[in-house]
């Protein structure tokens, strides 16, 4: 019996060594595509939070110092939005929405609403050149 098997392991000893080695290779490979799954989801959740909890909150929440709204810090924010291309339509809708709502303050600086038509502007762009290259490449 176990002259059997070593005859056996001696004429495919290379058949062998290869199947194991490309058992070795595709657990790697699983173990990569599971370590990057984790971090795509790790990522997703940080951008979904920092979207959220610091950029969408800080635009339109006064700061609880004063009650004022810091305008400079608003422009800022209202620019770090196309940083954010996986919420480009809800980014829109806002922006279109608190320009509409903060017109009616004959008092507001001129300059947030360029940079809301600037950003709204640049983020419709990238939005067309999205889907134009998804659908080239499809």
């Amino acid at each position: 019996m176990i002259s059997k098997i070593l005859n056996f392991l001696n004429e495919n000893g290379i058949t062998i060594t290869i199947l194991f080695a490309f058992i070795g290779f595709i657990i790697s490979i699983l173990k990569v595509l599971q370590y990057w799954n984790l971090r795509t989801k790790e990522l997703k959740v940080k951008r979904f939070k920092i979207y959220h909890d610091y950029l969408i909150r800080n635009l339109v929440q006064p700061d609880t110092n004063d009650g004022i709204m810091k305008l400079d810090r608003q422009i800022a924010i209202i620019y770090e939005l196309k940083n954010f291309p996986e919420y480009y339509d809800v980014s829109i809708r806002i922006l279109k929405g608190l320009k509409k709502h903060w017109k009616k303050d004959k008092n507001l600086d001129c300059r947030i609403f360029e940079e809301i038509d600037l950003s709204i502007k640049s983020m419709e762009k990238n939005f067309i050149s999205r889907f134009l290259n998804k659908k080239i490449f499809i």
